[in-house]
């Protein structure tokens, strides 16, 4: 496994991890909406000896947002993981591995908007992305 990649990979997708965090929050909470208009069924003056089946819709309801929670606390895990490595780096490394993956700007645009030598980028951002796979993915990484 190249964990450079899997770690520019993080990056890459950093910014559709966070508008997937709101979309899931988002879903949560129109699911959340949808469960509360349905009414408790009464079962008192429901005939005896028959089984009731509950409704489908709502137990298809309360499935997907078992499991739009699910993905939620994933997609929060993968985000945490990535924000707490981003705070151990310095802060020009940070600024380098955001310019270039989250921001998505070419090294030329980044270099520029950074005010710093394309050979100093590059430094920088090698040494950046390397610390933060080893931060990610561990001693697999080093050996």
């Amino acid at each position: 496994m190249n964990y450079i990649r899997e770690a520019s990979e993080y990056l890459k997708n950093y910014r559709n991890l966070k508008i997937a965090h709101e979309n899931l929050v988002d879903e949560v909470i129109k699911l959340k909406a949808d469960l509360s208009g349905y009414k408790a069924i009464n079962y008192s003056d429901m005939p005896h000896g028959t089984s009731i089946v509950p409704d489908d819709t709502i137990c298809n309801l309360m499935f997907r947002l078992d499991k739009t929670k699910e993905q939620l606390a994933e997609n929060k895990k993968a985000l945490a993981r990535i924000e707490k490595s981003l705070s151990q780096l310095t802060d020009e490394e940070r600024k380098v591995l955001e310019a270039y993956y989250v921001d998505e700007l070419s090294d030329v645009e980044a270099t520029q908007k950074l005010h710093m030598s394309r050979a100093t980028f590059y430094r920088v951002k090698g040494k950046a992305i390397r610390t933060l796979a080893v931060q990610l993915f561990g001693i697999k990484v080093i050996g």
